[in-house]
């Protein structure tokens, strides 16, 4: 204060410096004061795109979801591997362009040369529900569940069973027990396995699955009317795990294949698309509701 008095008595123009260094330190700072302004005012807007064009996604994914519900024409005409295409109305402002495709349940498992899908031998094989086999260990934290199958040959002439295999979902992650945490599977069978080539595990569409395969032309083989069992014992390190979907099948030898399921031999695929964001769902549809395997979110 002192200072100001003895400048504004002696008049010695410090006044004036006083006043260009006000301004000084106010050019210095205004100017990132004001980019870091604009940058955030960017970012907000980068974020609420980004945000908008996820949430008009995912809307077109359930829209999707929906449709199987209701399966109006031409969904329900669909044969496997066609697809219904159409664009959504305005959602946040923006359209979605959703693709809907049928698949085979078992396409991405084994090889799709090894069956036709559309001669299935549905009596050829049967199985007693997991859910009655379930077995639930709470002190050692595990979950068991017992797939008995049972086949019953009704054919013309010998067949030979080239793979035996299962799927089921959820995929409950790391903490399935067994090779390559994919599960543990405990083979119990009348059907010979001495000659087994190789087991195929694969996490897929939201779940796990074996195939158990047989050197070429030595698995079962079997005339008319002749049976056979095999059961797999399926353990999960989670006592409060619970199946969901599943299925299980028998490749025969000349394309043929029999199979036991929760749900129709087929599964959906719903892809919405929303400028740079694209959700894909897999889902398998059950009277009146739909079970969904898998749902992923890719930048484009």
């Amino acid at each position: 204060m002192n200072i100001i008095k003895k400048i504004h008595k002696e008049e010695s123009g410090y006044i004036l410096i006083f006043a260009l260094l006000f301004l000084v330190m106010g050019s210095l700072t205004l100017v990132p004061l004001l980019n870091f302004t604009f940058t955030e005012m960017e970012t907000e807007l980068v974020y609420k795109t980004n945000m908008f064009e996820l949430y008009t996604c995912d809307a077109a994914a359930e829209d999707g979801i929906h449709k199987l519900i209701k399966m109006p024409s031409p969904l329900d005409t669909l044969e496997v591997g066609d697809s219904y295409n159409y664009t959504t109305e305005l959602i946040n402002d923006r359209t979605a362009d959703v693709t809907i495709t049928k698949l085979s349940l078992i396409s991405g498992i084994i090889g799709d040369d090894e069956y036709k899908v559309e001669q299935p031998h549905e009596d050829w094989m049967s199985m007693a529900p997991p859910e009655d086999t379930v077995v639930r260990n709470f002190v050692e934290d595990w979950a068991e569940y017992t797939l008995i199958l049972d086949f019953h040959y009704q054919g013309g002439g010998s067949r030979t069973i080239e793979t035996i295999g299962f799927f089921l979902a959820p995929y409950p992650g790391d903490i399935v027990n067994g090779p390559d945490d994919i599960g543990d599977a405990i083979l119990v069978p009348e059907i010979t396995s001495d000659d087994f080539d190789r087991v195929e595990e694969k996490i897929v569409a939201g779940g796990f699955s074996y195939t158990f395969r047989w050197v070429k032309n030595q698995g079962p083989i079997f005339d008319n009317d002749d049976t056979g069992s095999l059961s797999i014992i399926v353990r999960v390190d989670d006592a409060d795990w619970t199946l969901g979907t599943y299925f299980a099948w028998a490749t025969v030898k000349e394309q043929d294949i029999s199979f036991v399921a929760s749900s129709e031999m087929v599964k959906w695929q719903i892809e919405a698309v929303v400028d740079d964001k694209t959700i894909i769902i897999e889902a398998v549809v059950d009277p009146g509701q739909v079970d969904v395997l898998s749902w992923d979110l890719f930048n484009n």
